[in-house]
């Protein structure tokens, strides 16, 4: 008897052994591998303490706002999520503040009109690797106005946006002479993107037709009137789904072309943001990733890594390698050859490019930095480095 009493004692031991452990393995089951992305619905939202305005309104009215509380959301979708994995999270913004989460295109605001067969006329020339075909004729094809930008700005900087006047023509789109076309086109992505412009008929059609541009009175309800506009465009609207996402130049008062975010939600266009999450030490921080680009060509970075006086560069790659760097201004790793940069020797140069640049790094803080490659053409790619108190480790 003794013997089925002590048996049905363990049952229950294990049994109630079990239930503080069933917590523990939901949490592992719902940790994602890796880097999260996550666009925030009403249950997220709700997350929230009832206090923060967000859980009734399910949006931002400001970035501050999101940072402050995007992380306590996070930490309780993903309690278990290791250390220095990232988060990118879409939000809602209030559309009384589009204003605020209109992302800065202003790196470089470029007008440029080309009129005459001089103005459209460009060279079939090399840049950065790739062959770009030229112009002999007085328009632009979509094709050709992608390679202007390109034989132009060779080097331009990320988000940097040019508005371009031309003639444009294309079979079987326009009439044979072509048509005056004002189109704006942002570097995303590293290529060029032509992005949504507001046209003077459409200016018209909210009563901001005589000069072609918004007011500093329209910015409070710009979502809504960029919203109605969108919707009447049929071209526009019969190839849009939920999610889909564009971006919407528009001219401000006389001198200031902007860009504004925005996403079909299924019925209406609305203003929505991205920002990006790290956890660091058991809390979910706004990422405090230093990113550095390396321009291609001329580059001081590159040419300290080949200064016959710096030591530091001298122990890296080849001295054919280094040169070949400073001169193109990308790692050369398509073949074998003197030029040809080794994995081991590209990342010790990234790291002591780090070391030059940020004398006194943050131990902890992620340094992510973007560089060119050579293989068949050039392409941007990048590495990210942790200081640990003494040098950049790569991270994996």
């Amino acid at each position: 008897m003794k013997k089925i009493y002590y048996l049905l004692a363990l049952v229950i031991v294990a049994f109630a052994s079990c239930k503080p452990l069933s917590k523990t393995y939901q949490d592992i089951d719902s940790a994602p591998l890796g880097d999260v992305k996550l666009t925030l619905s009403t249950t997220e939202y709700k997350s929230l303490p009832s206090t923060n305005y967000a859980f009734n309104s399910f949006n931002f009215k400001t970035i501050n706002d999101a940072n402050l509380s995007i992380p306590s959301i996070l930490a309780i979708k993903y309690p278990v999520i290791a250390d220095l994995k990232s988060a990118s999270v879409s939000f809602a913004m209030d559309p009384t503040t589009s204003s605020i989460a209109a992302p800065d295109f202003a790196l470089a605001r470029i007008a440029t009109t080309l009129v005459t067969l001089a103005d459209h006329t460009f060279p079939t020339s090399t840049i950065n690797g790739n062959l770009i075909p030229g112009n002999s004729v007085a328009y632009f094809t979509a094709d050709a106005a992608i390679n202007y930008l390109n034989y132009k700005y060779p080097t331009p900087a990320a988000y940097q946006m040019v508005v371009l006047t031309y003639n444009y023509l294309e079979t079987g789109v326009t009439a044979a002479a072509g048509n005056t076309t004002t189109d704006t086109f942002v570097f995303l992505k590293n290529t060029w993107t032509k992005i949504y412009t507001i046209s003077p008929a459409q200016y018209a059609s909210v009563n901001r037709g005589s000069n072609n541009m918004f007011l500093t009175t329209d910015l409070p309800n710009i979502i809504y009137i960029l919203n109605s506009i969108l919707k009447e465009d049929v071209l526009l609207m019969s190839g849009t789904t939920t999610g889909t996402t564009i971006y919407v130049a528009y001219k401000y008062n006389t001198t200031d072309q902007r860009v504004q975010g925005l996403t079909y939600d299924g019925s209406n266009w609305i203003s929505r943001q991205t920002l990006s999450f790290l956890k660091v030490k058991g809390v979910w921080l706004p990422d405090p990733t230093v990113t550095i680009i390396e321009g291609i060509g001329v580059n001081d970075d590159y040419k300290w890594l080949n200064d016959p006086n710096n030591p530091i560069g001298l122990a890296i790659g080849t001295a054919t390698a280094r040169a070949n760097l400073a001169s193109f201004g990308d790692y050369n790793i398509n073949a074998t050859g003197p030029t040809v940069w080794n994995d081991a020797d590209l990342t010790a140069s990234l790291a002591a490019i780090l070391l030059h640049r940020f004398p006194t790094p943050v131990v902890g803080v992620p340094y992510k930095i973007v560089y060119s490659v050579f293989v068949s053409k050039v392409t941007q790619t990048s590495k990210v480095f942790i200081f640990n108190g003494t040098a950049f480790v790569l991270q994996q």
